[in-house]
């Protein structure tokens, strides 16, 4: 009885669990626009001011019909894509779903 009741006290103390995330089609658009609230990796780091601190959005595309990669999704000039690695090289692939949380 008292690991029951401890066990409850427990269960009802943790927070709830956070959402899980989901891909959605990207729509040959930046995965920000496809997301409400997208995931990302990392930030560009350049000279080029319109590229530096953009965000990597995490994508995924099925590059060369052999089953889905993890790639990225940048903006403003890789938005339309999903680019992954394929046969030694990064490759724009469309279409491709986004990682939204």
């Amino acid at each position: 009885m008292k690991v029951s009741a401890l066990l409850a006290c427990v269960l009802i103390m943790m927070p709830f669990p956070a959402m899980a995330a989901k891909w959605v089609k990207g729509g040959n658009k930046s995965c920000d626009q496809a997301c409400a609230d997208p995931m990302w990796s990392g930030q560009y780091s350049s000279s080029n001011a319109l590229l530096n601190g953009q965000k990597f959005y995490i994508c995924r595309a099925n590059a060369g019909g052999q089953g889905f990669r993890a790639g990225y999704n940048l903006r403003p000039n890789w938005a339309g894509h999903c680019w992954v690695g394929y046969g030694g090289a990064e490759k724009p692939t469309r279409p491709y779903e986004c990682l939204c949380n």
